[in-house]
């Protein structure tokens, strides 16, 4: 449903402000249109501000709590960047506030680049794989190595280390199991 959500606020930016039935954020003097939405990499996004007293032309601040997940620009145009994950972005208009959220998913299959480096080659290299929250990271981390044919060399409390190519990567991030996939810093 999300995913969907996201698909029309992309292609219809418009529509979803003027229509009546989109889902919004409201702080109770401001609303966001649309309030959340799900983007793969390299997607981006039209949020509008819609004071409650009908008031416009006020100058509106947005920012981002996570801009490595997804940036936004004066305009409030959201931009995905180079990590997977949920950031909330923040409309500020004469002291108060609305926030909507904005999920960054894989775009499964493609060998974009990662956090932390920006040229991936084909060459394996070392990453660190974080998995998501209530999984058993010893046996989960097995199974993908098993299944997708690479050596872990070190688990960590919520995910593990191992040489990742490309082909390899590309995989990993369409899996519900991993929430992100970066360079050691």
């Amino acid at each position: 449903m999300r995913a969907t959500t996201a698909l029309v606020a992309l292609t219809l930016p418009l529509a979803l402000a003027c229509d009546g039935n989109s889902p919004t954020s409201t702080s109770g003097t401001l609303t966001i249109v649309p309030a959340g939405a799900t983007l793969s990499e390299g997607e981006s996004l039209n949020l509008q501000v819609v004071p409650a007293d009908g008031a416009a032309g006020a100058a509106v601040s947005w920012s981002s709590t996570r801009p490595l997940v997804a940036a936004v620009d004066a305009a409030g145009r959201v931009t995905t960047r180079n990590e997977l994950g949920t950031a909330q972005i923040v409309a500020t208009v004469d002291g108060a506030t609305a926030v909507a959220e904005v999920s960054v998913e894989a775009r499964c299959g493609d060998p974009a680049p990662l956090t932390g480096n920006p040229a991936v080659s084909a060459q394996a290299r070392p990453m660190a794989v974080t998995l998501a929250d209530g999984l058993n990271v010893d046996s989960t981390a097995q199974a993908l190595a098993r299944e997708l044919g690479f050596t872990i060399t070190e688990i960590l409390p919520d995910g593990f280390r191992a040489a990742l190519s490309v082909p390899t990567v590309a995989e990993l991030r369409c899996r519900s199991e991993v929430v992100a996939i970066a360079y050691p810093t």
